[in-house]
Parts: structure tokens; sequence; C-alpha cells
């Protein structure tokens, strides 16, 4: 329950001081190179979002260890969702495991199972699992007419009715690659 009370406080945008033993740079320096030779530093704080966290009980091995499910945004730190709620439960933890079950369109779900990989299968065996790059690009699709297909393909400047930003771009069908528009 006092668990559950102090969950709320991690949920949405918060402020967040990554841990010291990490690839944040100081001073050109890593941060867990510092930290492993004894030198003290401070990291600053950084913006990240929490979309949801939950407390799944107790872990069957440990009966003072808790397992959290936690959706959260790129760049989030993980290990220092787990001190800061140890400290807002006046105590300290540490972190023992760490499942990712997703990253952007990536899951669990449409990964190649290891066993599969230490069968040394054919890649045309593995072909089912590999996803289209085009389908994991955040950015709308341009379509050029064949005016501007000609163009555009031998190089040329080509205008478009667009608004400026980064469009994926498609060929005959085929993504062919990313796209930036700039005034037109």
């Amino acid at each position: 329950e006092q668990i559950n009370a102090v969950l709320d406080n991690f949920v949405g945008a918060i402020e967040q001081v990554p841990p010291k033993y990490s690839a944040k740079c100081v001073d050109g320096k890593r941060g867990y190179e510092l930290a492993r030779a004894g030198i003290e530093f401070e990291l600053t704080p950084k913006q990240v979002r929490i979309e949801r966290i939950e407390c799944m009980g107790k872990s069957a091995e440990n009966e003072h260890a808790y397992c959290f499910k936690i959706g959260c945004g790129g760049g989030t730190y993980i290990r220092s969702i787990a001190r800061d709620m140890a400290a807002a439960l006046g105590t300290h933890a540490v972190m023992s495991a760490l499942r990712r079950t997703q990253s952007g369109v990536f899951t669990l779900g449409n990964a190649i199972p290891f066993s599969l990989l230490e069968q040394d299968l054919p890649v045309s065996e593995l072909e089912q699992y590999i996803i289209p790059t085009d389908s994991v690009l955040p950015y709308p699709t341009i379509t050029l007419s064949q005016k501007q297909q000609a163009r555009f393909f031998n190089g040329a400047p080509t205008s478009v009715d667009e608004q400026d930003g980064l469009y994926k771009l498609y060929h005959e069908d085929k993504f062919y690659g990313i796209v930036q528009v700039i005034n037109g």
C-alpha cells in the first residue's frame, strides 16, 4: 500500500538525475569511469516521461524484492526510478534485473527468439522476423508525381506542396528513403 501511494509521484513528466554509474558525460568523461575512480561529481537532472508504473507484487524468490512494470519514454533511467522510489519510502534499493519488453515498435512478440539465433539458420528462415525499415520511421509519406519523380531521380531540385519537414519517399511502391522538404 505504501509503495502504491508513492508510485503516483513518478508518473508524468519528471526531472530525473541519471545514476552516477551511467554513460552520461561530465567534462568529457563517462560517469561510470569517474564513479569507478572514486571521483565526486554531480550529474544534471533531465526531463523524462513516465507513462505508467505498476507494482506487480513481491518477487517469488525474495520476500524483500518487488517487481514493477514501467512504461516510459526514451532516455529514462530505470535504476534512477528504483533509487528515487526507495528514497521516497525512506529506504534503499538495488535493481537486480531489467527486462525490456518494448522499445517503439519492437516488442518481445516480434523479436527473433534467441533459440532460433543459436541454431545458425539460413536468413530465409528468419525473414519473417525482419521489420521493414519504413514501418519504424515516424514520418509522413510524400508522393511525387511522375514529373516530380523524373526530376528528383535525376538529381534536380523538385518543388512539392508539402510543409517543411522530413518525409518517407517511395518509388514504384518500394521505400526509397527519407527526404527533407525546405521551403517547398
